[in-house]
């Protein structure tokens, strides 16, 4: 059937992909109880009364930390999140979306996505958390299940000097 006109029109003005957004090179690995800078930046900087960024897990569906509207968004937050995660509020404006999560348990090993939207193009970037404790200089990880494994294995890593 035909496509209502109204319906066109507010499809024209979505934002579209064209943001290069940039996260971590690779998963990033953290002690239990340690803070971890979860990278999350563009190079051109965004006018800060446009900008909208969305930190999500992606195997959860549920919001991490969200600026919108010129202030962080605390309200929409996931409760276990709140107090713990942060932005560099002075760095927003500079492109760096970074975002700061301190005292981190075994529940936030998992795949975290920021997606930023600004009124004319939007990009997202994505980091791995895996998390582990230290066991005489070794690694011990919490995290490890492989694919088709029923239970997390845990699994020694290399010797951290």
């Amino acid at each position: 059937g035909a496509v209502p006109m109204r319906n066109v029109r507010a499809c024209l003005l979505l934002s579209v992909p064209g943001l290069q957004v940039e996260g971590p090179s690779g998963p990033l690995q953290v002690q239990l109880g340690d803070s971890v800078l979860l990278p999350c930046s563009v190079r051109t900087p965004v006018p800060l009364e446009e900008l909208e960024v969305l930190w999500k897990r992606t195997d959860l569906e549920t919001v991490v930390l969200l600026f919108q509207d010129g202030e962080v968004r605390g309200e929409s937050q996931e409760p276990k999140f709140r107090n713990r995660t942060h932005f560099f509020t002075e760095e927003l404006s500079r492109g760096n979306f970074s975002l700061f999560l301190t005292n981190v348990t075994p529940a936030d090993a998992g795949m975290y996505r920021c997606s930023v939207h600004t009124d004319t193009e939007y990009g997202d970037a994505t980091a791995l958390i895996h998390t582990g404790i230290m066991v005489e200089n070794m690694w011990a990880w919490l995290s490890c299940s492989s694919p088709g494994t029923k239970s997390p294995s845990s699994q020694l890593g290399g010797g951290v000097s």
